[in-house]
């Protein structure tokens, strides 16, 4: 879980666009934290989209809360749970082969038999 203090608009918006290729942290706490105003939702909600394992976000005491649109992400955290339990569930196969791309080979790929 990471703790946000004093960051500013600027700082948040940095930190939730490189959300969007983490798919580690699970947990982000910004109780308290100036830096998440009312124009920070849309991004945060963009950032949900493709980053599914964040499991909550604390808004507590930001402006987002004062607003009323700290239950919307929580609803697309939710939402976002469901999905990946539901991923979870799919069968997998096992895989028996592989293919190997050699880029920059006009035959990549091919076998060639030369006579």
């Amino acid at each position: 879980m990471s703790h946000i203090g004093g960051f500013t608009e600027s700082d948040v918006c940095a930190l939730i666009k490189s959300l969007e290729s983490n798919h580690s942290l699970e947990v982000l706490n910004f109780e308290f934290c100036g830096g998440v105003s009312g124009s920070m939702f849309p991004t945060i909600m963009d950032m949900l989209v493709v980053n599914k394992t964040l499991k909550d976000i604390r808004l507590r005491y930001t402006a987002l809360e004062r607003e009323g649109k700290s239950e919307v992400v929580k609803q697309e955290l939710e939402k976002n749970a469901m999905y990946m339990s539901l991923l979870k569930e799919l069968p997998v196969a096992k895989a028996t082969s592989a293919r190997v791309f050699f880029c920059g080979y006009p035959y990549a790929g091919k076998t060639v038999v030369v006579h």
